[in-house]
């Protein structure tokens, strides 16, 4: 679709109305956006740090290789002195983003050391992260798709009455000494140990859809399936969408 109706109120009247925006405007204000903060340090408005180091705002549309704060990017086409709403309902600025054929992606924090991350879901349940790894040299972004056929295979594989752990030690995966478990059973699917990582930010997000228990520790760290809850797909779909809709900045 190239165009979306994003609903807007004047500020000066406080009307509410239908907004015209295009799929060729919000490109625009993608560059414009690369002009005027080249190094994504937007500040929202009221705010004393760029959006990327609020961990409350938890989305963002992904375009070239970069992340943009969605309202940012509205505001530069219909002006500062209309409100919008953030948000996935009709109108809002998530829901306008999509409908022109932008991904928009959550924000979520792994459950140890509350580390930011970025994540999608596709109609079909096959899961994408991104996140970044430090290092000596600098950060060094990643990006990790978990297939359906991954997920269904992993859920098979894990106990129905026990608790299991992360997993995910790299040395120990190298060597193959490490204990089964999520990061394990992902290596053996073919994920490098630097992949298999991606076992602390699955489980994060399988335990904030409440599709498995955790034992609330930040270092021996478990989990465990609760047998009642079947449709995992769907609560996880329901979970992103959930963020999609929180009002942010």
């Amino acid at each position: 679709m190239n165009v979306a109706y994003l609903r807007v109120r004047h500020n000066s009247n406080q009307k509410t109305i239908p907004i015209e925006i295009t799929r060729e405007q919000v490109i625009s204000a993608f560059k414009w956006y690369d002009d005027q903060y080249p190094e994504n340090d937007y500040t929202p408005p009221g705010k004393k740090k760029p959006w990327t180091e609020y961990s409350t705002h938890h989305w963002a549309v992904w375009h070239n290789d970069k992340f943009y704060p969605p309202k940012a990017i509205l505001r530069q086409i219909i002006g500062e002195e209309k409100r919008l709403w953030g948000g996935n309902l009709s109108g809002q600025a998530n829901a306008v983003l999509r409908e022109l054929g932008f991904t928009v992606w959550a924000r979520s924090t792994t459950l140890g050391h509350a580390k930011s991350f970025w994540w999608k879901i596709d109609k079909d349940c096959n899961i994408t992260f991104k996140r970044k790894f430090n290092t000596r040299i600098g950060a060094i972004p990643n990006t990790t798709v978990i297939s359906v056929d991954i997920l269904l295979a992993l859920l098979t594989y894990l106990p129905n009455d026990k608790w299991f752990m992360l997993s995910h030690n790299v040395v120990l995966l190298a060597n193959g000494t490490e204990v089964d478990g999520i990061g394990k059973f992902l290596h053996s699917q073919g994920f490098t140990t630097t992949e298999s990582q991606i076992a602390s930010h699955l489980a994060t997000v399988f335990y904030r859809v409440d599709v498995w228990r955790y034992n609330g520790k930040r270092r021996g760290m478990k989990f465990q399936k609760k047998c009642d809850v079947t449709n995992w797909c769907e609560c996880l779909r329901h979970y992103y969408l959930s963020l999609l809709s929180n009002e942010d900045v």
